[in-house]
Formats: C-alpha cells, sequence, structure tokens
C-alpha cells in the first residue's frame, strides 16, 4: 500500500485522505442517527387526566372545512382539555360560524386576533392570543390541517408532564400529494424531522414542530412567548422549544398514537416560501444550533465535492470518489429504514433515496432565493 501511495501525486493524497476523514464523519454521523433515534429512556410517566390541557388551533385566512377540522380535535379520550380557535378570518360573519361550532362542543372555545395582526407574524400573534385566553396547565400548538392520528393523541402526550418538564416534542406524519414538489418537500421534511428528533432525544438542540407540540403556559408566558420574534416569518415550533429547553427539561414522544397527519400541497413558488420562512427562523438561534442542524447539508457537500475531486486521476483513486458518494447514499438508505420503523411512516424509500440526490441543486437555489430575501430593507434586523 505504501509504494502504492508513493506513486500518486501529492495533490492527490491530500484529496484521498479528505475522502477518509469525509467518509469517517459520514459514518459517525449516520451512527449517531441510528443510535439516538433507537434510543429508549425510561421516564416517570404523568397519571392521565391530571393536567389541563389546551390545545391551540389557528383558523386561517382560509374558513372552508373548519367545522370538519375542528371536529377532529375534539374526540379525545382525554377529560380535562379545551380547543381554543383563534379566528383569523377578519371577516364580519366569522362570529357566528363559530357560534355553531360551540353550541355542539362544550370544551371549544373562540378567540380572534385584533386588527394589528396584519403589521406583524400572524401565526406567532394568533398563538399568543390563544395562549393568554386560556388558564390551562399545559399548551398543545396544533394545526387545524393535521389532526391527531388517534382518539389517545392527547393522553400519549400527558404521559410526558411531568415536574421539571417545560417541553414535549412529538411527531408529525406527512403525507405527499401530487406533483413532485409535494413529493420532494416530504421526504425534506422527514429526514429533518429523524434528524431533529434523533438530537432531540440525545443532548440537543431541541427544535420541535409546530404542528405537534406541548409546553407549560406558565413557562411561556415567563420567557415572553414569541417577543423579539414578532418579524419572523415562520419558526413557531423550533423557536418556541429552543427558548424553553433552556428553562426545563425536554421529553419526546414519537408513538403512533402522539402523532398528527398532515398532506403537503403546493407548487415550487410555495415550497420556496416555506423554505425562506425556515431559514430566517433558523438565522436567530444560537450559532451552535445552526452548526449542528446544518452538520447533514455539510456532510453531503463535502462528499461530492471530494469524491468528485478523486475522478480526474482516474484508476483506482476514480473508484475510491465513486466509493465515497456510494457509501454515503447507502448509510442515508439504512438511517431511512430505521427512521421508518422508529416513527411508523410509509414505506416511501424510492423519493427519499431521491431527494439527497436532488438535493444540493434545490439547496442552492434556497439559498440564491434566501440572499435575495435578505436585501429587503424591511427584514433587516
Amino acid at each position: 500500500m505504501i509504494e502504492i501511495m508513493e506513486t500518486v501525486p501529492l495533490l492527490a493524497r491530500v484529496v484521498m485522505v479528505l475522502a477518509c476523514v469525509v467518509g469517517l464523519l459520514n459514518v459517525l454521523f449516520y451512527l449517531f442517527l441510528v443510535i439516538a433515534s433507537g434510543r429508549s429512556k425510561k421516564h416517570e410517566k404523568q397519571p392521565l387526566g391530571g393536567d389541563s390541557i389546551a390545545v391551540i388551533l389557528r383558523s386561517g385566512s382560509c374558513r372552508e372545512g373548519l367545522e370538519e377540522d375542528v371536529a377532529r380535535f375534539l374526540t379525545q379520550d382525554y377529560g380535562n382539555y379545551s380547543v381554543v380557535v383563534v379566528d383569523e378570518s377578519g371577516e364580519a360573519d366569522g362570529t357566528p360560524m363559530l357560534d355553531a361550532l360551540r353550541r355542539r362542543y362544550d370544551n371549544l372555545h373562540v378567540t380572534s386576533t385584533p386588527s394589528a395582526a396584519k403589521f406583524t407574524s400572524v401565526e406567532k400573534l394568533s398563538l399568543t392570543v390563544g395562549i393568554k385566553s386560556t388558564e390551562a396547565t399545559w399548551i398543545v400548538q396544533a394545526d387545524r390541517h393535521c389532526p391527531p392520528r388517534s382518539s389517545r393523541w392527547l393522553s400519549e402526550l400527558s404521559k410526558n408532564f411531568c415536574d421539571g418538564v417545560s417541553v414535549v416534542i412529538a411527531y408529525t406524519r406527512v403525507e405527499s400529494g401530487q406533483g413532485l414538489v409535494s413529493h420532494y418537500a416530504v421526504a425534506r421534511y422527514r429526514w429533518h424531522s429523524f434528524i431533529r428528533l434523533a438530537y432531540a432525544r440525545s443532548f440537543g438542540p431541541y427544535l420541535g414542530d409546530g404542528r405537534n407540540l406541548a409546553y407549560r403556559r406558565e413557562l411561556f408566558l415567563d420567557v415572553r412567548g414569541f417577543a423579539g420574534y414578532g418579524y419572523l416569518q415562520g419558526g413557531e415550533g423550533e423557536l418556541i422549544a429552543q427558548r424553553l429547553s433552556e428553562v426545563g427539561k425536554v421529553r419526546v414522544e414519537v408513538s403512533g398514537d402522539s402523532q398528527t397527519v398532515g398532506v403537503v400541497k403546493g407548487i415550487w413558488r410555495d415550497y420556496f416560501r416555506r423554505s425562506t420562512s425556515e431559514k430566517q427562523a433558523m438565522s436567530v438561534l444560537p450559532r451552535s444550533v445552526r452548526v449542528r442542524v446544518g452538520r447533514n447539508a455539510g456532510l453531503r457537500v463535502a462528499t461530492w465535492v471530494v469524491g468528485g475531486a478523486l475522478l480526474p486521476f482516474g484508476g483506482w483513486l476514480a473508484w475510491s470518489g465513486v466509493g465515497l458518494v456510494g457509501l454515503r447514499r447507502l448509510l442515508f438508505i439504512l438511517c431511512v429504514i430505521c427512521g421508518i420503523v422508529r416513527y411508523k411512516e410509509n414505506w416511501n424509500v424510492f423519493w427519499m433515496w431521491f431527494y439527497d440526490l436532488l438535493a444540493p441543486f434545490v439547496w442552492m437555489a434556497e439559498n440564491r432565493r434566501y440572499d435575495s430575501f435578505k436585501r429587503q430593507p424591511q427584514w433587516r434586523r
């Protein structure tokens, strides 16, 4: 082996060493994801039905299907809970329609956002209004378009409502609609969720999903909720989970009954708008959090760059570059299968495999769009 390396140009040796380092980092990263995803901590369980819970739902500007969406949250096998719907329609006849729902369900409460909502982040304002309108001990932040997977949804979450716990991070299962962008967005969400839950099940960072997240109301008010984040268009789950993780313990609940289910629809324009909002929210998190979350993207870029750099040398060096990329692809698929089994997802491995191939190109387009977004004066902070 030494004799072979002596015949290799110095530049090729340097690239080969980099390839070995990148390969080792890939192995360690994916090994961490597999171990952390399968990690099951022994926690004290809270007796069912103890603490009061308020589920906060935003009505959104579109009221079509609102009654059916809200009704799915009102049939839980948990006695002490209520559902708070924040009316964002701004329409004069909005209250009578919501009154009809209240006549059917005693545990349904309705509030509305002030007219100033159009000058700030509507999502964060609505959540804050809904939280302040209730006296419940625990808040469950959800999305009307992502109903519970089971009638035991709140019961499963409440098992983690113990002393010292400030946040419970749960999983949202998403399904794809029609079109390439829908399949890509679902694959991206699943992969990012696998990574974030693996971090949350180990030593952080703790980034929640705003469609299935529980936290203590008192602590939310103590840390002033979304104060300082009102100009951000997104990140409701990530920001509050990370902020509350600094004042209490974090639990992760991924059982099948604790999940909510949603469908991703839209076009590329909608996808890039959502990704821009996510990047803007991530930009205000501590640098250590951004570095840990960005390791996957960094390793992906490093793998393709170093692997591609070995190709021009030809021979076994070129095959080493192909092997480096192939190693990452293999580790990625194995990790995806572990995540599918752990979180009871659909066995749609093809789109996950396709996502990792397409991701570098979409990532560059996302960054260009975000750079253009940052140059807008009204978003500079």
